[in-house]
């Protein structure tokens, strides 16, 4: 009933729009984009890049096409809309029945697919309208998308508002009530929220912007509560049956909901999977940026950035609850930056500084606890260490700071950037990494007509103020050369490059722990880490490097596209031998676009192929108990291990000069892994070397292949009612088999396949189905 409301629902507001396009005008297709004042807020429905040129047009609009038949999205697109001044109403309808059919070998194997067993349905309607207002010099924009499925892999809501906003905008001012994409500095606020957002010119080189709401995963946790806890008995997901406690013989009392009892939770608690017991916190968000362009082109600009977590939007939860069902912390975070952009000929640079104050944990109340012995300087016991972010200690400040700049003289292309957030900085509105810096220098030059030459130098590092326990250092030195434009086939591009990168973690100075014992600070060496005996330092954490030359051919052949490359991964790691490995990795694209006759084909096939050579029996051979290295081949430490991974795609769009259009595709993946495996095998006269007197059984440690293969294909067929493309009907059915494979065991030395039984994780999908798109409308010039 709930899918026929929704149904109902959609053709009422189709019929409806209709009427409203009925008084629109129209114009034969849309013009040239000209820029609005303000920033329109993101639309789902529209391309979020657009191609640059007819070629990329082409190549793109069937992998769109593709994809939209195959995963169900909608396609509506409203293009340019709200770039030109004609009146314009746009609008589709979209009705899908599929029905899924999961086929496993065990529970386990069926609980894998996300997919719903059976016959689901979807029911979409999207509406776009932007007009002018009442001649009064503003415009008005109008969008919305309802959704309503029993599909949990589409949608974990039954009935769902998935976008909506209401747009009134002219010369100097702009107003957005709903979906806004509020998009002040990188260090403030750039995200999506549901509330209110305006901005308005001030004079010829002032620009005010403010903004208010919610932020919140979808628009139904704003009106929806979370499941309430509902005594019940325990029932057998196979047989449906109540559980009975053999002692008692009494059925298995339980507790289903979103959160466990306040009181200590019983072990038979279940968690409801409603879609609303996954919800954050819905978060009261505001912020305001104020600019200024004191010359062409560059910008100066003061902006502020407010986040508080609503306590009272989730259901209540002790803090400090133990896993699988910890407390979320409900913070306070409030920013202020000022960015600047300056470009000026060859010269470009952007900068902000920022402070925040944050409450990571609004609840509870100041840190206790603290050892009754002064920590050492620069040291504090956790969670009392106000050097990291910790809930407890009230607010929290810090900064962040980045610098842009990019230079270009003559044929020299210069780049740099620095970045450095401190370890307390947070931006929650704009989710930026805090303990982080980073910097980076790139310069290119077109060094011959047919040569472009580009090197880059990055370095970051965290543990800004030693609150880790060691420092972590990245150095990645790259270079590469782009031969272009050479005199036997100008269109095809040569690239050859190297890539390096040196990953180190270690500190001098063996970290410190509170011993509750002896209530002193002691040197606590970390496990895995190398330290010197005494104790003092250094300490060295990681150790690692990578080496990777690699060469890429892109050759165009009319409308061909041919592209093959090859990467060689040399990696070294100094602490853990097993694992340093060699990787060799090939891969071949190809991709066309072809006419014939009216008929319009579009074929990509993609191969992949990396091979991986190791050691892993070092490590794990190190690792044995003492009581079985005696028992050890020497011949294991020289083995070879191989781990294969392989990815091929093929592709085709086919469409007709009427009525129908084809969209086909294949796509496997697959590994094969060697993995050491500890079998427990009986003693023999033939165990070398012999067991000792007594035993009846030894460990061998023996090499096996195990992995996967994920084979699928999927197919769509659309018809053009009328041969229309604004009503078609989808035909599709999809084929997903997913195939794993196990290391020998001691019931199968062997392992298997062959010879053993099939993975209980196996299972395959067979999806169809039928689905019915109508746009209407008309779209302004």
């Amino acid at each position: 009933m709930r899918l026929f409301r929704a149904l109902s629902c959609a053709l009422i507001l189709a019929v409806l729009a209709a009427a409203v396009t009925s008084s629109a005008q129209t114009g034969s297709s849309p013009g040239s984009s000209q820029q609005q004042p303000g920033q329109a807020p993101e639309n789902p429905i529209q391309e979020a890049t657009q191609p640059t040129s007819l070629s990329q047009q082409q190549q793109q609009q069937p992998q769109r096409q593709a994809e939209a038949a195959r995963e169900n999205r909608p396609t509506f697109d409203v293009g340019g809309a709200g770039a030109g001044q004609q009146d314009q109403a746009l609008g589709e309808v979209r009705l899908m029945t599929r029905y899924s059919d999961i086929n496993a070998g065990s529970p386990e194997g069926k609980a894998r697919s996300f997919h719903n067993q059976g016959e689901n349905d979807l029911a979409e309607f999207n509406y776009f309208l932007d007009r002018n207002l009442f001649s009064t010099g503003h415009r008005f924009q109008f969008l919305t998308m309802f959704r309503g499925t029993d599909d949990s892999s589409i949608d974990p809501e039954r009935n769902s508002i998935q976008k909506g906003f209401v747009r009134i905008y002219g010369p100097r001012d702009e107003y957005i009530f709903g979906d806004a994409l509020v998009n002040y500095s990188r260090l403030t606020f750039n995200q999506n929220i549901k509330g209110v957002s305006a901005s308005w010119k001030l004079g010829k080189k002032w620009k005010m912007s403010a903004t208010g709401g919610v932020f919140i995963d979808r628009w139904g946790s704003l009106f929806k509560d979370q499941p309430m806890n509902q005594p019940g008995f325990a029932i057998d997901p196979n047989t449906k049956a109540f559980l009975i406690d053999p002692v008692t013989g009494a059925r298995i009392p339980t507790i289903t909901g979103c959160q466990p009892p306040v009181y200590p939770t019983p072990s038979n608690f279940v968690q409801s999977n409603d879609p609303q017991c996954g919800r954050p916190f819905a978060a009261a968000v505001s912020g305001a940026r104020l600019e200024y362009a004191f010359i062409r082109d560059s910008v100066i600009g003061f902006n502020f950035s407010s986040s508080n977590d609503l306590v009272d939007s989730r259901a209540p939860l002790a803090v400090g609850a133990p896993a699988p069902f910890p407390s979320p912390q409900p913070a306070t975070n409030q920013v202020g930056s000022i960015d600047f952009k300056y470009q000026t000929r060859g010269l470009r640079m952007d900068g902000e500084f920022a402070y925040s104050a944050t409450n990571y944990d609004r609840r509870l109340q100041p840190c206790a606890g603290a050892p009754t012995v002064a920590p050492p300087s620069g040291h504090a016991i956790f969670p009392c260490d106000s050097r990291m972010p910790n809930a407890g200690l009230g607010v929290q400040d810090d900064w962040g700071a980045r610098f842009e700049a990019a230079y270009r003289y003559k044929k020299l292309n210069f780049r740099a950037s620095y970045v450095r957030y401190q370890p307390n900085f947070a931006a929650i509105n704009a989710r930026q990494i805090s303990d982080l810096q980073d910097f980076l220098f790139r310069v290119s030059m077109d060094a011959l007509p047919w040569l472009t030459v580009d090197g880059t130098a990055r370095r970051n590092n965290n543990n800004l103020k030693n609150q880790q326990a060691f420092q972590t250092t990245i150095w990645g030195p790259e270079g590469r050369l782009i031969f272009h434009d050479l005199s036997f086939y100008r269109r095809a591009s040569l690239e050859v490059g190297y890539r390096h990168r040196m990953i180190d973690g270690s500190t001098n100075a063996i970290p410190l722990q509170f011993d509750v014992t002896t209530n002193q600070f002691v040197a606590t060496p970390i496990t895995g880490c190398s330290f010197s005996p005494a104790l003092t330092g250094p300490m060295v954490c990681i150790d690692r490097s990578l080496r990777q030359p690699y060469v890429e051919l892109t050759a165009p052949i009319s409308t061909t596209f041919l592209t093959v490359g090859y990467e060689r991964r040399q990696s070294l790691d100094r602490l853990k031998v097993g694992q340093s490995n060699n990787t060799d990795r090939y891969y071949f694209g190809f991709r066309g676009i072809y006419d014939f006759g009216g008929w319009h084909l579009s074929p990509t096939i993609r191969y992949e192929l990396e091979r991986q050579n190791h050691r892993n029996d070092l490590d794990t051979f190190l690792g044995l108990p003492s009581n079985q290295v005696q028992y050890l081949n020497p011949l294991q430490f020289l083995y070879l291990d191989h781990d294969t991974n392989r990815l091929g795609t093929a592709t085709v769009y086919v469409e007709a000069p009427r009525w129908f259009i084809l969209e086909a595709g294949f796509r496997d993946t697959s590994a094969t892994i060697t993995v050491p495996a500890t079998l427990t095998v009986p003693c023999s006269a033939a165990t070398t070397p012999p067991c000792v007197a007594g035993q009846t059984t030894i460990s061998q440690v023996v090499n096996g292949a195990s992995g996967y293969s994920r084979p699928s294909f999927r197919v769509a067929l659309t018809y053009k009612l009328m041969n229309d493309e604004n009503k078609v009907l989808i035909f599709s059915f999809e084929r997903n088999n997913n195939f794993y494979f196990g290391p020998p065991t001691s019931t199968d030395p062997v392992g298997f396949p062959p010879g053993g039984a099939l993975s209980p994780l196996n299972f395959d999908e067979r999806i169809a189905g039928v689905t019915f798109v109508y746009k209407f409308g008309k779209r302004g010039r």
